[in-house]
């Protein structure tokens, strides 16, 4: 079962110079969907600019990370749209962890109430749409 996105709820996605390359960011009005990076050339079907308030605070915020600042990411509202439950339950898993704390699959397997799946927290953490929100 996959967790869906409202109709009222529109994507919106802008792209995002950085030192290592470009990011392809994707919201909605309320919330942070993905964070997904693009390589060296920046896609041509993506606005530059951010729009809305959200997408703003999100560009700043990856701009002072990629200029090396320690960024707190965990006050930003993230959704977990189209993806499965396991995978939106080890992402949910993942925003209990102190910011600046590391813990291993093993722990986020119990966690999440799935003591078992320390193989298959690795494969859905190698899935993740917000990687540097949610490193």
């Amino acid at each position: 079962m996959r967790q869906s996105l409202s109709d009222n709820l529109r994507r919106q996605e802008f792209g995002l110079e950085s030192p290592v390359g470009y990011w392809s960011v994707t919201t909605t009005e309320t919330h942070v969907l993905s964070v997904d990076y693009v390589g060296d050339t920046p896609s041509p079907d993506l606005r530059t600019a951010p729009q809305g308030k959200l997408e703003m605070r999100l560009a700043c915020m990856l701009g002072r990370y990629f200029k090396g600042e320690r960024i707190d990411f965990s006050r930003l509202p993230l959704r977990f749209p189209e993806h499965s439950n396991f995978l939106a339950s080890v992402l949910q898993g993942l925003q209990s962890i102190p910011y600046g704390e590391c813990r291993d699959y093993q722990w986020l397997a119990e966690h999440i109430g799935n003591p078992r799946a320390i193989r298959a927290v690795g494969g859905a953490l190698g899935r993740n749409p917000l990687p540097i929100l949610l490193p």
